[in-house]
């Protein structure tokens, strides 16, 4: 994936443009030529490795974070006991005034 991302901002004009103008198969070759030629700079180029094992890293924290916040939202929902307590206390509160 970080590949196709560097392949597309690496592309001048020119080369989208032809590629925008020609057949399907001449297209689909190209690029595949193309990514082949990016996925092979990136593995061979360390910093880009490493750039690209930091993105997944922080994917991966995020993705994790989402998921435990998904969690928190769902046990939340579920029970929905805070708003209830809340709701009791305040009906016992204003009936003991009215008393």
């Amino acid at each position: 994936m970080f590949a196709l991302a560097k392949l597309v901002t690496t592309m001048t004009l020119d080369e989208l443009q032809e590629l925008l103008v020609c057949d399907e198969a001449v297209l689909r070759s190209q690029m595949e030529a193309k990514l082949e030629d990016v996925v092979a700079q990136v593995k061979i180029d360390e910093t880009v490795v490493n750039e690209a094992k930091l993105l997944k890293q922080k994917f991966d924290e995020r993705e994790r974070e989402f998921e435990s916040d998904e969690l928190v939202n769902s046990e939340d929902m579920e029970g929905g006991g805070d708003f209830e307590d809340v709701a009791e206390v305040e009906e016992e509160e204003i009936e003991s005034e009215e008393e």
